[in-house]
């Protein structure tokens, strides 16, 4: 796996952890080491490093890129890191691999790793770029070059095998131009996917073409196993730190009440690192959290904080290999020899031939274009290469046959800039386009609706937005607003009217699980006349596929789509056909920024950028009660700051106040800024 993460400042990383005092060496690569002074291959040195990462030239010692400003004052006060000095990139290897290349003392292995690792990096490399706000095309430039320190770790901060390495690319590139600029991260980060399935392909081919055996955990990462046994009982012997986590991870959430995110649970590894179980345990029963999540999650990972020392451990020595070893029962270290054994057992054989790439083309195409109309083509090349995980391919083959696939004409797929769609997709997008255009004004209906009476907890703008909605010719028209904006209170209000004006409505949202929560809202609604259309909705898929359910809608009835931004673009377009065909009255409904599960669709996105259609957008509370609820919560707001500045202030005053009763009895001798700073304090 390979992450990538920013570093400010950085000062002391280069002796506590990367070189591990004196432990580790690191090596120079990268196309622009020539640039900033160093060369390729060298020892890294602590000049050098400290060199680069306060944007200077190794040699020379002059500024390399014009930002400069390493530090900045917050309004606060507080003084903070300014600029990204480098970018630590991890690439960790499997854990069965770590476990034969550390703690077996298995070099082969250890060689795939250092192959893949290199092999990778000069892809990446290809791939680094700086922000150019002059291009029309792109906001980039690729620019091909980086210099960079690589470390090779291979133990955790637990002791534990961890075949892991370092690449510290600093913030610096060379343009076109001749110029120095700052990296822009952002093509590494699109694609990390991409270079992590570069990695795990070339490390398992390596590893099967030596006889191994291959097998592919839950995350799509390759093992080395037996043909009939698996050392995944071995890997879990040795991840204590991923138990260590669920563990904190299932208290932490038992106390917020609720899953906790990603980003949350990282927060818990960080400050984690090198816990102190018991004393946590017993520190965690003594303690009592209260208040908001944020406050309850700043509280636990403070205690963490405090029941932890970091975890830092020196470089791979005898101890801790004998401690492993140790640590292993008899059966498990007889499983490991039989795998060794299996290494070198098959004469490497070189395929130049890839027919299979054209098919894992054809179903990656298939697959991603089920949810939207175009996709990244390092998006394609990612589950092509983890379809053919172990075959070896060179990601200079990858280009060539999607090349070959755009560029013929037996074959529908179009490259645009970096997208890849289709020919059928771009003749769907124009039918999209059409329908909503030719069905302007189309629709007469909205005439006979007299009784618009809207309920007074609509606030006026809102109200006024409805009436537009639903006196509008238009055959198709959207609801957008985000999460928490009402949106389904402004469809019961149309839904409503509707209803007293006699017209036939029918509800239905893209997945099961988008209908059940329909349903669910039409239980609560007072109305039974107006709650029949929710508590009878049925998923578009169904409507799609019964004809007699079809023919149930009139010419004329509204046909609302809750949840939108859910449906898939082949959904989208068989439904706004089949109600262009039939003459329906549409009402979509939805947020297409609101949802990222695997459902989750641009088709809603092309309605409203590429069409012009009727969309009433919601950026406040649609219910009167509701918008009262968020003035006084900005009420509430504006008075703790009001009251917190108060508060300062009377300090202040106090604090002054005393100064002068104080001049008054004696003079003071003159004192340092420092020492008035200390005084202050006290």
């Amino acid at each position: 796996m390979i992450t990538v993460k920013v570093v400010m400042g950085g000062a002391n990383h280069f002796n506590e952890y990367y070189e591990k005092n004196g432990e580790v060496k690191g090596y120079w690569i990268g196309n622009a080491c020539e640039l900033c002074g160093v060369k390729v291959s060298e020892e890294v040195s602590e000049v050098a490093f400290e060199a680069l990462r306060t944007n200077h030239h190794a040699v020379t010692g002059k500024q390399i890129t014009c930002r400069h400003n390493t530090v900045r004052k917050e309004a606060s006060g507080k003084i903070v890191s300014n600029r990204r000095s480098f970018y630590d990139c991890v690439f960790s290897s499997p854990k069965s691999f770590s476990v034969l290349g550390v703690t077996c003392g298995n070099e082969r292995v250890r060689a795939w790793h250092d192959f893949a690792v290199r092999y990778t990096l000069k892809e990446m490399e290809r791939w680094t770029a700086r922000q150019d706000h002059k291009n029309p095309e792109s906001s980039v430039e690729i620019t091909g070059k980086f210099v960079a320190a690589w470390y090779k770790h291979d133990v955790s901060r637990a002791s534990e095998p961890n075949l892991h390495d370092h690449i510290i690319i600093f913030n610096m590139t060379l343009s076109k131009n001749g110029r120095s600029y700052a990296i822009e991260a952002k093509t590494f980060y699109d694609r990390s996917r991409y270079f992590t399935a570069i990695y795990r392909d070339k490390l398992a081919s390596q590893a099967i073409d030596a006889g191994c055996y291959v097998e592919y955990d839950t995350f799509g990462a390759p093992q080395i196993c037996l043909k009939e046994k698996s050392l995944k009982s071995i890997c879990d012997h040795f991840s204590s730190r991923a138990g260590i986590r669920t563990y904190l991870a299932k208290k932490c959430e038992k106390l917020i009440g609720s899953s906790l995110t990603n980003n949350e649970i990282t927060m818990l590894i960080r400050h984690s690192r090198g816990l102190k179980r018991d004393i946590f345990d017993e520190r965690f029963a003594k303690e009592s959290f209260s208040g908001s999540r944020y406050k309850i999650l700043k509280n636990f990972c403070d205690l963490l904080k405090n029941c932890s020392d970091g975890g830092l451990v020196q470089a791979t020595t005898k101890e801790v290999l004998d401690a492993q070893k140790k640590s292993l029962s008899q059966e498990y270290l007889k499983l490991l020899d039989e795998v060794q054994l299996t290494i070198g057992s098959k004469i490497k054989k070189e395929n130049e031939c890839f027919p299979f790439l054209v098919d894992a083309f054809k179903t990656a195409v298939r697959q991603c274009l089920e949810k939207k109309s175009a996709v990244f083509d390092y998006e394609l090349f990612e589950i092509v290469l983890r379809s053919c995980c172990g075959k070896g391919v060179h990601p200079n083959q990858l280009e060539g046959v999607l090349k070959e696939l755009t560029e013929s004409d037996k074959n529908e797929l179009v490259k645009i800039g970096d997208e890849v769609t289709t020919v059928s997709y771009l003749k769907k997008k124009q039918d999209l386009i059409r329908w909503v255009s030719e069905s302007k004004g189309f629709l007469k209906e909205p005439e006979s609706i007299r009784n618009t009476t809207l309920a007074n907890t609509l606030n006026a703008q809102v109200s006024k937005s409805v009436l537009e909605t639903i006196h509008s010719g238009d055959q198709f028209k959207v609801i957008v607003g985000k999460p928490g904006i009402e949106k389904t209170f402004v469809l019961l209000e149309i839904v409503r009217i509707y209803v007293e004006n006699n017209k036939k409505v029918f509800v239905f949202a893209p997945s099961n699980g988008a209908r059940n929560v329909v349903r669910k809202g039409g239980e609560k609604m007072e109305s039974i006349a107006t709650s029949k259309p929710f508590l009878k909705s049925e998923s578009l898929q169904m409507l799609l596929l019964k004809e007699s359910m079809q023919q149930e809608i009139s010419k004329g009835s509204l046909v609302i789509l809750d949840e939108a931004g859910l449906a898939s673009f082949e959904q989208m377009h068989a439904f706004l056909g089949m109600a262009f065909q039939k003459k329906w009255n549409v009402q979509l409904c939805g947020d297409f920024r609101q949802h990222t599960g695997t459902e989750a669709s641009d088709a809603l996105r092309i309605l409203l950028c590429s069409t012009t259609i009727h969309r009433v957008r919601l950026d406040t509370p649609v219910s009167q009660v509701g918008l009262e609820a968020q003035e006084k919560r900005a009420q509430r707001s504006k008075l703790k700051e009001i009251s917190n500045i108060q508060t300062t202030e009377a300090f202040e005053n106090r604090q002054l106040k005393s100064q002068k009763a104080d001049d008054c009895l004696t003079i003071p001798p003159p004192i340092s800024p420092r020492d008035s700073l200390t005084k202050m304090r006290l």
